[in-house]
């Protein structure tokens, strides 16, 4: 399953140029090799997968023609999180695939809210000339795929905010993204290696760097806290 010269690649990166944090993109979830386990926990490595699932009933990943089952995605789900407890996984789904039954939604619902996710994208089928699914009958109307795309982002907005709330409380490292000077002080923003947006307020600019935060509260899809002295590169 994969292949193995995006884990060597990982390894010889982090070997070479130990950076302070790697984040690897969209990864599709039968491209994760054996090998690629052994990354997870490398230093540097963010605790951060985005693995998309586009569906979790099994007649529509078969009509789609993607190369996994729900069962099997959550078997590597498991294991993942059997390797780094507190990763956060991010997915893409798919409403209104044709041929999509209201059984299929339904089924595609519970898998996703089963699975916890930390965040994910939802997007509504669309026609595309020229491709396979343009010639698949059972055409989903688009009321049913704006009722369905409500209810899975629901689901999200749920599951997102009960994993932002297992922060609370905690102490994480945060890279600065944006700073904005409001009066004598920095409105900093940024993101801990979980994906977790940040805000904190900061006697000076610390964009570009990275440093230790206290997380006091979520509110508006981000932890609000406060910076500890010092920073890093």
């Amino acid at each position: 399953m994969g292949s193995p010269r995006l884990p060597s690649l990982i390894k010889e990166i982090i070997s070479e140029f130990t950076p302070a944090r790697l984040r690897l993109s969209s990864l599709e979830p039968w491209d994760i090799s054996e090998d690629f386990f052994e990354v997870l926990q490398l230093p540097g490595f963010c605790r951060h997968l985005h693995l998309p699932l586009q569906s979790g009933a099994a007649r529509t990943l078969k009509r789609m023609g993607r190369r996994n089952t729900p069962a099997e995605f959550g078997a590597l789900v498991e294991k993942v999180r059997a390797i780094v407890p507190e990763i956060a996984l991010t997915t893409d789904i798919m409403v209104g695939f044709p041929g999509e039954s209201a059984a299929d939604f339904e089924e595609s619902l519970a898998f996703v809210a089963s699975m916890n996710f930390a965040g994910g994208h939802v997007f509504s089928y669309s026609l595309r000339p020229g491709t396979a699914a343009e010639k698949l009958p059972g055409r989903v109307s688009a009321a049913d795929k704006k009722n369905r795309s409500r209810s899975m982002r629901a689901i999200f907005d749920l599951t997102s905010a009960e994993y932002r709330q297992k922060f609370i409380g905690r102490t994480e490292n945060v890279l600065w993204e944006k700073a904005v000077q409001e009066n004598a002080l920095w409105v900093m923003e940024g993101l801990t290696d979980t994906y977790l947006r940040v805000s904190a307020q900061a006697q000076e600019d610390f964009n570009n760097y990275i440093s230790q935060v206290e997380f006091r509260e979520e509110k508006d899809q981000k932890l609000n806290g406060v910076i500890k002295p010092g920073k890093m590169m």
